[in-house]
């Protein structure tokens, strides 16, 4: 007998739960009146559990009373759009919700009491445009959410106290545009954020405190349009950000303690239009910017210091709109940028000193429309530009002294629109342009002798109104099988263009357009006559190279003698300049004139950039 009893509490003790629980409705149901919700019971009579979607909206409803027997809801829960619904009180019973739960547009709700049974979220949760709500309570038990976490446009919801128990979030955290929002009090106990976090438009916010058990976002964080924020004390264990961090439009923000223990972002670190922030304190142990770093529009921003330890930057470095900003110190340990750099539109910038250790763009770098830049000091570890380097319209460059280590460019240079830029001095060891090379509208330009060490030019050169450019003396060296195109235009002092390399481009038949320089230089032929009689190279011994050619006039047979070195090109050109005849002189010295016409005659030697010439009469 005592053997049966307990098999018959067993039994009820297993099978109570399941008797307790019925479920209905597996299609879902919508409440638009208050006489629904107060018919429910007697309509779905012992309904514990909705299977499908619940919509409660209605203008007449005050009181969810009438549900007070439900436990769970399968689908997703919606009260919305109830402008007389003072009060949850009715759902006391609600453990859970399978899909999402969205209270949206109830202006009358001022507290979430009636939900305090409610401890499983299946899907997101999401408070949205709530005019009065002024606290969370009554989510005192939710200790897991499926999805996202969104609080929004609720206008008088001054804390978000009332979630102590929530710990993890799988989705992602949004709290937006609460205007009377003062602090996060009430997430003490979250610790993980699988997706992103966005704060945002709360006007109100002075502290992120309630954050102190964060310790990462898997996706991105977004910081912005909080007026009042001066700092980030509360996110002291937050270490990793896995997408991009924002920080925008935070009038106070002043400086980012707080950020301390941040060490990485997958992505871009975007610093923008943060009109008191003075400094980077705060991003002391900031190492790695996966997608980038962009420092943008920070009106007050005059230091870059708190980026101390920073090594590497993926993807891009941006540098632009910072008006008070006078240096890049603070760049000290960045070594390698893996993309672009671009430095433009700081007109307080006089120098680039701090990236000390900087060696290799992987991308392009621009430095542009930087008002009070003079030099570029500050660069002098970088060897190379993977791609292309761009310098426009620095007012007062008058140097490009700190790229005196810079040996290629991968892409195209591009140094153009300087009003006090005298000389290229500073690219004295740069010995290869991928791409074109490009000095444009630079007033001052008067002589680019500092690039005698560039041997190649991958595409081509275009030199054009720089009005104090006198001489191409500088590109001797510059290898004329490599060159696509010749462009000298409208530099109207430029009257020394035969130089050996633009001769013998030339004389191959290369492409060029040449005007509106000065005379000498001001068409491909004047080019050409002048390189029919380049001046005497010095031989190495320190004395004139002497050419000798005799009989001189000859009727045909001419024998060059001398000291130049053989063999070596020798080229023929008439009168004009034009080139009628390129070979190899051997050690026989003998030429033959026989089958040209009578008229002068311009003999050209060229051997390992030295070049030597004579004028020889055909009778």
């Amino acid at each position: 007998m005592k053997k049966a009893i307990l098999l018959l509490l067993g039994f009820i003790i297993f099978f109570a739960p399941r008797a307790q629980t019925q479920n209905c409705l597996p299609e879902g149901i919508t409440f638009s009146t208050q006489e629904q919700i107060d018919n429910f019971q007697s309509n779905y009579p012992g309904c514990t559990r909705i299977q499908g979607d619940v919509t409660i909206s209605g203008e007449d409803i005050t009181s969810l009373a009438g549900l007070a027997v439900l436990t769970s809801i399968g689908g997703r829960l919606r009260i919305w759009e109830n402008p007389n619904l003072a009060s949850l009180e009715g759902l006391s019973n609600l453990f859970s919700a399978d899909s999402r739960l969205d209270i949206w547009d109830n202006d009358a709700l001022t507290s979430l009491s009636g939900l305090e049974n409610l401890a499983i979220i299946g899907g997101a949760l999401g408070l949205w445009e709530n005019d009065n709500l002024t606290s969370l309570n009554g989510l005192g038990n939710l200790t897991e959410i499926g999805g996202s976490l969104s609080f929004d446009f609720n206008a008088s919801l001054e804390s978000l106290e009332g979630l102590g128990q929530l710990t993890t979030i799988e989705g992602s955290l949004f709290i937006e545009n609460n205007e009377a929002l003062t602090s996060l009090s009430g997430l003490d106990s979250l610790f993980f954020l699988e997706g992103d976090l966005s704060i945002g438009g709360n006007t109100a916010l002075v502290s992120l405190t309630g954050l102190e058990q964060l310790a990462a976002v898997g996706g991105f964080f977004a910081c912005w349009g909080n007026a009042a924020l001066p700092a980030f004390y509360g996110l002291e264990n937050l270490t990793s950000v896995g997408g991009s961090l924002l920080i925008e439009d935070n009038d106070a923000l002043t400086a980012l303690n707080g950020l301390e223990g941040l060490s990485s972002t997958g992505e871009a670190l975007t610093l923008q239009n943060n009109d008191a922030l003075l400094s980077l304190a705060g991003l002391d142990n900031f190492r790695i910017a996966g997608g980038g770093l962009i420092i943008r529009g920070n009106s007050m921003l005059a230091s870059l210091s708190g980026l101390d330890n920073l090594e590497g930057v993926q993807v891009e470095l941006a540098l632009e709109y910072n008006a008070a900003l006078p240096n890049l110190n603070g760049l000290g340990s960045l070594s390698s940028v893996a993309g672009n750099v671009f430095i433009g539109n700081n007109e307080s910038l006089v120098s680039l000193t701090g990236p000390a250790r900087l060696r290799s763009i992987e991308g392009n770098l621009t430095i542009e429309f930087n008002d009070a830049l003079a030099s570029l000091s500050g660069l002098d570890s970088l060897v190379s530009v993977k791609r292309s380097l761009s310098l426009t319209a620095n007012e007062e460059l008058v140097a490009l002294s700190g790229l005196q280590g810079l040996s290629s460019v991968g892409g195209s240079l591009y140094i153009g629109y300087h009003e006090s830029l005298p000389s290229l001095e500073g690219l004295d060891n740069l010995s290869s342009i991928g791409g074109a090379l490009f000095l444009e509208y630079n007033e001052e330009l008067a002589e680019i002798s500092s690039l005698l060490s560039l041997s190649g030019i991958g595409e081509g050169l275009y030199i054009e109104s720089n009005p104090n450019l006198a001489s191409l003396n500088g590109l001797d060296n510059v290898d004329p099988a490599r060159l696509g195109f010749l462009s000298l235009l409208n530099s109207e002092q430029l009257s020394f263009c035969a130089i050996e390399s633009i001769c013998s481009y030339l004389d191959n038949g290369g492409l060029a357009d040449i005007s509106g320089n000065a005379t000498g230089c001001s068409n491909p032929e004047e080019v050409r006559s002048a390189c029919a009689v380049l001046p005497l190279v010095e031989a190495s011994g320190g004395r004139p190279y002497e050419v000798v050619l005799f009989p001189n006039p000859t009727d045909g047979k001419v024998q060059v003698a001398g000291n130049f070195p053989r063999p070596c090109l020798a080229r023929i050109r008439d009168g004009q300049g034009r080139l009628i005849s390129s070979y190899t002189l051997d050690g026989s010295g003998q030429l033959d004139l026989s089958a040209y016409p009578a008229g002068l005659y311009f003999l050209q030697l060229s051997r390992g950039g030295e070049v030597a010439g004579k004028s020889i009469m055909k009778k």
